[in-house]
């Protein structure tokens, strides 16, 4: 209750020295919003971190596009094998 009647006066307060209407319920979800809104960036740059270093994650990437490449290229030699027969 400490904390409410001292934020309470600190709104009065600011209230009155810009002339404006502060209500609680409205401050309570803007301070909810931004909290949300600092969270959901948080969490895109938290996507980027892991245990691992990012050149394992780089070479995973590489190799999985090496992979891709070789499939490719073995398709289209068996595929022109076909057309050819």
């Amino acid at each position: 209750m400490v904390c409410s009647g001292s934020l309470a006066a600190k709104m009065k307060a600011y209230a009155d020295e810009h002339q404006v209407v502060a209500r609680m319920e409205e401050l309570h979800l803007h301070i909810r919003r931004k909290r949300e809104l600092a969270s959901m960036r948080v969490h895109f740059f938290l996507q980027l971190q892991t245990r691992l270093d990012l050149s394992v994650h780089l070479k995973e990437a590489q190799d999985a596009i090496e992979k891709i490449r070789h499939r490719n290229v073995r398709e289209e030699t068996e595929g022109k094998k076909h057309t050819e027969n």
